[in-house]
């Protein structure tokens, strides 16, 4: 009964709370603080960036590991009583909603130096303010949402989705099949662009295979639309643990970022598994030998494979859709199903290594974008280190390749280090390096403030 009330009302609610948020990706925000009465290091190394604990919160659907009960300090509001459970359907099944208001800002000044730029210095204050809500309404649904409210002088939603956790109650043990429904960063992602602690992101997740130039600040070369991995995604995704050291996810999304309603009928689908090897379990439960000292510590080793499958209405070079150009047969005359679609997929594979104070994290994914008339492939590889001098203070070099069958290959050194003056304010300086001419240096200095 509890089950088919969680599916049934989970998705109802999904749907009735992003329709109250559209009238974005943060997976710890102050909110989530307030409400365990604890500091911003029981989930980062520094913010943005998770620890173990903070993965693990969410893997487990933002729901401290183990269970809420015993560590919530901010009282919920009751809406209903326990004994309503045994009588349901007669009655509302009983619920809560957050004692205070689930919500937080964070707030971002940069100044940036880019020496071969048409505007070489430039004070962006702000360049970011950011609303999060975040929270539970008991522990089998929980939400989250950013919201940009000003971006460079633009407004977005970049994601809000609820998760409804162990959906069928206790048939199945304790973490193993979540729902997830909303906008959200798809889990085929392997290292999130908005975890890292320099200020570029992962060219990983920003590569625009029909646009190869806009991650490097070049002019555009196909068109004015592509995609991306690293987009936020309208759409559902079932997600889960087995035992304490495999993760996977799978779903099907838009495909289409932004964009309010899809452009096309078909659905991108993704799928990700992970295995972890040593220190905490994957739902952040603690091994016996773990350090209240040193929480960023998690002696160990993940390796991870990940896909996606998808579709994108191509847009020619004047504006409009290829469709009315494309031709309705292929070269064996075969019948195009969908002759103004870019059919594209990614897959690869990560491996996350967390040693003492060192964590390092690679990973290489392989593209192909295939219309009628043409085939595109490109192969884009990471590999970042992040070493924390201090608790207070966290060095990072990174290097990223994309290799281009037709063009230039794009590569990327950047060097970070990161500085808190406060548990929620973070000082950032990042320079990234273009070799090959492949994109134009650029040097940003960054005050996070969050509250």
């Amino acid at each position: 009964m509890k089950s088919i009330y969680n599916i049934v009302t989970g998705t109802l609610l999904s749907f009735i709370l992003l329709s109250v948020m559209i009238t974005e990706d943060a997976n710890a925000i102050p909110s989530f603080a307030r409400k365990y009465g604890t500091s911003c290091g029981t989930c980062h190394v520094l913010a943005p960036k998770l620890n173990a604990f903070g993965r693990g919160f969410k893997n487990n659907g933002y729901i401290w590991p183990g269970g809420d009960k015993g560590y919530v300090k901010e009282r919920p509001v009751p809406l209903g009583a326990p004994p309503q459970k045994r009588i349901w359907p007669k009655v509302t099944w009983p619920g809560e909603m957050p004692g205070s208001s689930p919500i937080s800002f964070r707030i971002r000044n940069e100044f940036i130096y880019q020496p071969e730029g048409e505007i070489s210095t430039d004070f962006v204050f702000p360049s970011l303010i950011n609303l999060h809500v975040g929270g539970s309404l008991t522990e089998s649904f929980t939400f989250l949402g950013t919201f940009h409210l000003y971006e460079r002088g633009e407004q977005r939603l970049h994601q809000f989705s609820v998760v409804v956790r162990d959906p069928l109650g206790e048939r199945l043990p304790e973490n193993l099949l979540n729902l997830k429904l909303g906008k959200f960063e798809p889990s085929a992602i392997p290292f999130s662009s908005v975890r890292q602690l320099s200020p570029f992101g992962l060219l990983l997740n920003s590569y625009d295979n029909q646009n190869p130039m806009a991650v490097t600040g070049g002019s555009h070369a196909h068109g004015e639309r592509g995609f991306i991995l690293g987009a936020t995604q309208s759409g559902v995704e079932l997600f889960g643990s087995v035992g304490d050291r495999l993760l996977y996810a799978v779903g099907a999304v838009n495909g289409n970022g932004d964009a309010a309603s899809d452009d096309n009928s078909s659905k991108d689908f993704f799928g990700r598994i992970a295995y972890k090897l040593g220190g905490r379990s994957v739902t952040g439960r603690a091994p016996a030998d773990y350090s209240e000292t040193r929480p960023w510590v998690d002696n160990s080793i993940r390796l991870g494979v990940f896909g996606y499958r998808g579709a994108l209405s191509a847009i020619e070079e004047g504006g409009g859709h290829e469709s009315d150009n494309a031709p309705e047969h292929d070269e064996m005359g075969n019948e195009n199903e969908h002759p103004g679609e870019i059919h594209i997929s990614r897959w690869g594979g990560d491996l996350d290594i967390w040693l003492g104070n060192l964590n390092i994290a690679a990973a290489v994914m392989r593209g192909v974008d295939e219309d009628h008339s043409e085939k595109e492939e490109f192969t884009a590889t990471f590999l970042q280190g992040d070493y924390v001098i201090f608790p207070w203070l966290v060095a990072g070099l990174g290097h990223e390749m994309v290799l281009q069958e037709e063009m230039t290959d794009i590569e990327r050194v950047v060097l970070s280090l990161s500085i808190s003056f406060r548990p929620n304010v973070i000082g950032t300086v990042g320079h990234q390096f273009f070799l090959n001419n492949s994109g134009e240096d650029r040097l940003v200095i960054a005050i996070d403030i969050a509250f």
